[in-house]
Parts: C-alpha cells; sequence; structure tokens
C-alpha cells in the first residue's frame, strides 16, 4: 500500500494550523487591549488633570490658593521663561497623565480597595518628589517653605485627591469594559 504523502490533508498540519491561527488572534487581542488601555489612561489622565485644574486655577485667580502661582506654571516658565497660564495648566496635565498612564497599565487588575491604597502610596511617593524636586527647582525652596510650611500639607491633599481620582476613574472604566464584554 502506497504511503500518502499529501501533507495538506494531514490532521497534524490542520491542528498546527489552527494553533498558530489562535495564536495570532490572541497576540492581535492582546494588542488592541493594550492600546486601549493606553487611550483609557491617557483620558483618564487627562480628565484628572483638567478636573484638577477646575480646582487650583480657580484658587489661585481669588487669591486664596497657598502657592505663588500653580505649579506647573512655575515649571513651565522655568523651562520655557515668561509663559501664560495655559502653558502651565498643559504642564500639569501632561504630569498627570505620564502618572495615570504608568498607573492604569501596572495596576489595571487590581481590586477597587487595593488600588486605593496603591494611590495612597503613590501619592505620597508624588507628593515627596514635588516637596524635594520640583519645588526647590522652582524657586519655592526646599519642601516649599522659601514660600509657607502650609504648602506641605495643601501639595499633600492635592496629590490624594489626584490619585484617588486617578484609581476611582480606572476601575469605572474598568467596570464598564466588563459589563460589555458579559
Amino acid at each position: 500500500m502506497p504511503l500518502d504523502l499529501n501533507v495538506a490533508s494531514s490532521p497534524m498540519l490542520v491542528t498546527c494550523s489552527t494553533f498558530n491561527h489562535s495564536i495570532r488572534s490572541s497576540q492581535n487581542d492582546l494588542a488592541a487591549d493594550e492600546s486601549k488601555g493606553y487611550a483609557k489612561a491617557i483620558g483618564i489622565g487627562i480628565g484628572t488633570g483638567v478636573l484638577l485644574s477646575l480646582i487650583m486655577v480657580p484658587a489661585a485667580r481669588l487669591g486664596i490658593s497657598l502657592m505663588p502661582k500653580p505649579l506647573g506654571l512655575a515649571f513651565a516658565q522655568l523651562l520655557l521663561g515668561k509663559v501664560p497660564l495655559p502653558v502651565g495648566i498643559v504642564f500639569h496635565i501632561a504630569y498627570v497623565t505620564i502618572w495615570s498612564v504608568l498607573y492604569v497599565i501596572a495596576f489595571e487588575r487590581r481590586t477597587f480597595l487595593n488600588a486605593l491604597w496603591w494611590a495612597l502610596g503613590r501619592a505620597l511617593g508624588l507628593w515627596i518628589l514635588v516637596l524635594v524636586l520640583f519645588y526647590p527647582l522652582v524657586g519655592w525652596g526646599f519642601w516649599g517653605l522659601a514660600v509657607s510650611p502650609r504648602l506641605i500639607p495643601a501639595s499633600f491633599v492635592l496629590h490624594i485627591l489626584q490619585q484617588d481620582n486617578i484609581a476611582a476613574s480606572n476601575e469605572a472604566v474598568l467596570s464598564v469594559i466588563r459589563r460589555n464584554k458579559s
């Protein structure tokens, strides 16, 4: 009896072909999910940055802000010279968006309560970064003490609001995505 060497009809080749198609399809799905994750993170960052700007800019305009000017504006002026407030707002929104993207990508699969604990940790870390790096860079002194010791708790509150809003927004978006997949 002759040996059938027709590989096109081989069950093993069909199985391998199906498996390879399945892997490519899964990789495409992962790439699509990843790009949705980045888009979601950017949206959350921009939304959080705008929300915080809606708090900080009126406070600065009304004279109730403890900062001489918004930190994003002070940093933009350090880098670019004299620039208007909208440039500072763009710097602030970019800063918040970068941290939002890092958070959403790194901590997407955490539970909501666990995400809030991580938000507190990130808020503490970013707060210390602002106190020891950004405040001295813009001339406000280490911990902002050249301006006022009240800057220390005020900036902490803003970082808590920022990180908790990012965590809550991420959870809200994830729950909508989960609901749509079901």
